[in-house]
């Protein structure tokens, strides 16, 4: 592939609606709970979104966290009333980020 010698068809890539949802299932269906991720953004936040753990993350992916927080939510809690914006954030992280890149 680095010289070049590969055959180069056209490619077709997308993504859904709402396919943030697939990372929330343990939410709907109670298993973890929103409030949680509400009261610990400093430390899930990483997680959710850099893949960090807790002694991974440095004090800018917790900066950068609560930025995207604030994008996502603006003031408002990680709740079930805020659960479409939480849909939009892990759809955007897993699935349209990906793809965003992939076609720059």
């Amino acid at each position: 592939m680095e010289q070049g010698e590969y055959h180069k068809v056209p490619v077709i890539i997308g993504a859904n609606r709402n396919e943030g949802i697939l990372n929330i299932v343990g939410y709907l269906r109670g298993i973890s709970k929103l409030d949680e991720v509400e009261k610990r953004w400093n430390s899930l936040g990483p997680l959710i979104l850099f893949h960090r753990s807790l002694d991974e993350t440095m004090p800018e992916d917790v900066k950068l966290a609560k930025s995207v927080k604030r994008y996502y939510f603006d003031q408002n809690p990680v709740s079930y009333e805020t659960l479409k914006n939480f849909i939009n954030l892990m759809g955007d992280h897993t699935f349209y980020g990906g793809i965003e890149y992939m076609i720059q």
